[in-house]
């Protein structure tokens, strides 16, 4: 039964269904993830706040100790050295936190006799008291920022994170300056060792994380169970990482590592400097894994709490619930997708052939063809209509004017004005062969962050003569259009041009083809030599020329070998001169070949001259040896001079 081809789209095209199934589905998947997502961070958020708030209520007592030591000091004028060990001993027991509390005297303060006194009680093996004086080095030169930090502030803070000379270990004390009727008499303080510090301080509810503890500045006072690295900068560990990390890669990695740990270091340091709840993510090197990190600022010493979870454990409920709606989605997207591959199927069928009908017309052959009986009756309609269409056409195309056809193609397609940015000239000489219609260039100017950011040129030179290959270097320059536009390099518009080389639906045949770009900001050239054309770079600053390398033609073939780019950075004066191989190699009359040295010698003695200057001299030379010799070939010669005195 033969159908309509409404009749048919209408009973066997379920797109719309699909179209609409997919949307839905998409849409129920993005709002999953969307409230998953907003919900997990506000209650991190949330969570990272109140225990910052915790932690400032465990950090504040201990601070006390040290301010309730200044203030017996202070009122006390002749407290005995007994009784100051006494004393902080006894605060010492009754604090769980504590490893040292300490008094510091200022020169002669404590006796006139003595010039430092400096009572300190710590914990020893087993919890054992320990009371010393570590008066036996001068704390008041300037060099301990126990001493030096409350004095100059003038009330009590947290130290950074050091390694203490009593006892050797990594500690930071917080220390409140002593003062009796405006005179210094010294500072107290109280000590925490940090490598401990886990197993006084538990966060309830924070199993399933990793706890993280920065001073102001980034050294680590807790950080999971990376215990070697408690008092050194968070910074350092990452370096430390790093270092490892590009010993276990290639050297072609270590960029895209160095980048990763960039970034680290950038959120962390936004962390930092923040003073507010938030949230920063941060991918370690040496397990490749992304790890959240929702952080808020302990008040009391300046330091910065953050909870560190996993991306891929924050999320698996919410992979959990996609992997099901995928999984569903996909069977429906199966079935759904078999209705409709049989519907197409059916219709395809009838319109390959008629599909083929067309892109001969549009080659313009105009041959007959064998005509089929389909089962769609527009389908059929269609196919006589072209049938008799490629017989009218057929009767009024001959020779000539498949010859006008080109010409209007070539005109039309051949730039005006050859686009250079302001620092730059340009010229360009074309001689061109009626008979041949091979030849062609164009120029493509891409506007991005101001103008004229970069500029690329194309010379093309096709071994088809007429309408062949006017049409196939028009459809040459529409891909160099495009892909340059969408920014690809050279390479890869190569690459795309040979792919509708080798289409079936386009024409055969080599290429010979030139491709460049000039980056004004910049001034790097970039160039891309496939054929026979010759491009000459003079050097204004050594005074000589070199050849650019030239590559296997761009033609039909299979091979996914990439030709090598060049590219240099021009300086002032120089001069690039691309030559078509219809000058290098043009015969005159004694069967002599123009060849490159009279381009080289016009170069040497004329660079100092404007692109224009350097082309009427060429095209002068070009027409005295060709005298009235034949015109065999299209002739084109593009010169490029970096002139920023021109701009």
């Amino acid at each position: 039964m033969k159908l309509s081809l409404r009749n048919t789209l209408l009973i066997y095209t379920l797109s719309p269904i699909l179209f609409v199934f997919l949307i839905f589905s998409l849409e129920n998947i993005w709002d999953t993830h969307n409230n998953v997502s907003d919900s997990l961070n506000n209650h991190m958020g949330d969570l990272a706040y109140s225990y910052a708030n915790l932690f400032d209520e465990i950090i504040d007592p201990i601070a006390d100790l040290a301010e309730t030591n200044a203030s017996l000091i202070t009122i006390e004028h002749d407290i005995t050295e007994k009784k100051i060990y006494e004393h902080m001993t006894r605060q010492l027991i009754n604090s769980h936190i504590a490893y040292g509390i300490w008094i510091a005297f200022a020169p002669h303060q404590y006796d006139q006799n003595k010039k430092l006194f400096a009572p300190y009680v710590l914990k020893g093996k087993d919890d054992t008291i320990i009371q010393k004086d570590f008066a036996s080095y001068d704390y008041t030169s300037g060099d301990f920022e126990f001493w030096e930090k409350p004095v100059k502030d003038k009330k009590g803070s947290w130290t950074e994170p050091y390694l203490a000379k009593v006892g050797g270990i990594i500690m930071s004390s917080y220390v409140v300056p002593i003062y009796r009727n405006n005179v210094l008499l010294g500072v107290a303080g109280i000590d925490i060792p940090l490598h401990k510090i886990s197993r006084h301080i538990q966060v309830p509810g924070l199993k399933d994380y990793s706890v993280v503890v920065l001073s102001g500045t980034g050294k680590i006072i807790l950080f999971g169970e990376e215990q070697d690295y408690i008092g050194k900068s968070v910074f350092e560990y990452i370096d430390h990482k790093y270092q490892d990390t590009i010993k276990l890669h290639p050297d072609d990695e270590h960029e895209d590592l160095l980048l990763v740990k960039n970034r680290s270091v950038s959120a962390l340091m936004s962390m930092l400097e923040s003073d507010k709840t938030g949230k920063i993510e941060i991918k370690t090197l040496h397990e490749e894994e992304n790890y959240w990190y929702y952080y808020s600022q302990i008040e009391a010493p300046g330091w910065i709490f953050a909870i560190r979870i996993n991306e891929a454990y924050a999320h698996e409920q919410t992979y959990e619930r996609i992997q099901h709606a995928v999984l569903f989605l996909s069977i429906m997207l199966f079935s759904i997708a078999t209705i409709i591959f049989i519907a197409s199927g059916k219709i395809a069928s009838s319109f390959e052939w008629l599909i083929e009908r067309c892109l001969r017309i549009e080659r313009m052959n105009f041959q007959s063809f064998d005509n089929k009986e389909f089962n769609i009756t527009e389908i059929n309609k269609l196919s006589n209509t072209l049938s008799h269409m490629s017989q009218a056409l057929s009767s009024h195309f001959n020779n000539n004017e498949e010859s006008q056809i080109v010409q209007a193609i070539r005109c039309q397609t051949l730039p005006e004005q050859l686009i250079t940015p302001g620092n730059y000239q340009a010229e360009v000489l074309s001689w061109l062969n009626k008979n041949s219609f091979s030849e062609t260039y164009d120029s493509v100017s891409e506007n991005a962050m101001d103008s004229y950011a970069k500029v690329s040129y194309l010379l093309l030179d096709s071994s088809e003569v007429m309408l062949d290959a006017s049409i196939k270097n028009t459809y040459i320059k529409a891909i160099f259009s495009t892909c340059i536009k969408q920014k690809c390099e050279l390479n890869a518009t190569a690459s795309y041009i040979n792919s509708d080389l080798n289409s079936k639906l386009n024409l055969p045949g080599p290429v010979q083809m030139w491709m460049a770009s000039i980056d004004p900001k910049t001034n790097i050239f970039t160039c891309l030599n496939l054929g026979a054309h010759t491009v000459l770079h003079f050097s204004s600053q050594k005074h000589d020329i070199m050849h650019l390398e030239q590559h296997s033609c761009t033609s039909v073939s299979s091979s996914d070998k990439e030709n090598q780019e060049q590219s240099f950075r021009l300086q002032p004066g120089d001069i690039l001169i691309v030559s078509s191989d219809g000058i290098t190699g043009a015969l005159n009359k004694e069967r002599k070949v123009f060849g490159t040295q009279i381009i080289e010698r016009i170069l040497r003695e004329n660079h100092q001259e404007s692109a224009k200057v350097i082309g009427n001299l060429l095209s002068k030379e070009v027409s005295k040896f060709m005298g009235k010799n034949i015109l065999e070939d299209d002739r084109s010669i593009m010169i490029f001079k970096y002139d920023p005195e021109s701009h």
